[in-house]
């Protein structure tokens, strides 16, 4: 598993994207490995919380089979954007643009404890391009 999620994948990013790599390395590794983070959501919700009352838009949760949050986004509660997440889903897909507006939960992070292992990535990994 290593191989398709860690270091070797992401020295193609870390040349193609080097601003991007140095301003935010681990948002960078997160969102390329966001394909992984995909296939592990066992379900999503959709919450009308405090803050969707205040800004009119729906707290969108996946979760793993073991209910730890992998990613959460706000959206517009229309009919076409809740469609589209429920039709993606079905295609067992998400939405990018979602993904990539989200927050990934605490223990899918680069650093957390569900991911650490499996991105395994070393010092030289985190340097910078053309280190």
């Amino acid at each position: 598993m290593p191989e398709i999620t860690g270091p070797g994948s992401f020295s193609k990013t870390k040349q193609n994207k080097p601003n991007r790599w140095r301003e935010d390395p681990h948002r960078l590794i997160e969102l390329e490995a966001a394909h992984l983070l995909r296939t592990v959501a066992a379900a999503y919700i959709l919450i009308a919380d405090q803050e969707a009352f205040k800004t009119g838009r729906l707290r969108l949760v996946y979760i793993d089979g073991k209910r730890n949050v992998i990613q959460e986004t706000r959206i517009e509660p229309d009919g076409q954007t809740i469609t589209d997440v429920i039709m993606d889903w079905d295609q067992l897909n998400l939405p990018p643009e979602l993904w990539e507006e989200g927050t990934i939960g605490d223990r899918y992070r680069v650093t957390g404890d569900l991911m650490r292992d499996l991105y395994q990535l070393s010092q030289a990994d985190m340097a910078g391009p053309g280190a």
